[in-house]
């Protein structure tokens, strides 16, 4: 009996998470017709801070060697890897040549550093757990 409440509950939660990350009417934006945007006077260079489903700004341009800081402003959970959301839906991973390796969690609005970026270029990261939340990072020599 105690294994089945367990299962119950564990599904019930799983539920419970796929709902919210997947409201109905809810706006989305095309990461192509997004611009570079650059920090606001508040904001640390190099910073990109995360809401409940997306990245506030689809794209930053840093210098090579430096590393970008992503901080969530929200509780939700965000998982970061390399890669993109495809415009059909599905998660592409894919490891650029010269991208660090990204594979992080980021929630309770933390922080981590992604980099730093060694080659320029420009390189692609996703959230697995939101679909379209896509962050594009273009290195300058």
């Amino acid at each position: 009996m105690k294994k089945i409440v367990i299962a119950f509950v564990l599904v019930s939660l799983m539920t419970m998470g796929i709902v919210a990350c997947s409201r109905d009417g809810a706006p989305t934006v095309s990461s192509s017709t997004s611009p570079v945007v650059a920090a606001s006077p508040t904001t640390p260079p190099d910073t990109v801070h995360m809401d409940d489903e997306q990245f506030v700004q689809k794209s930053i341009m840093i210098n090579k060697g430096e590393s970008v800081t992503l901080i969530d402003d929200v509780s939700t959970l965000h998982v970061i890897a390399n890669g993109v959301w495809q415009s059909n839906g599905i998660p592409l991973y894919q490891e650029e040549p010269g991208a660090p390796s990204v594979q992080l969690q980021v929630q309770d609005k933390g922080s981590h550093q992604i980099g730093p970026f060694t080659t320029a270029g420009t390189f692609h990261f996703y959230c697995t757990v939101h679909q379209d939340m896509s962050l594009t990072v273009i290195v300058q020599e």
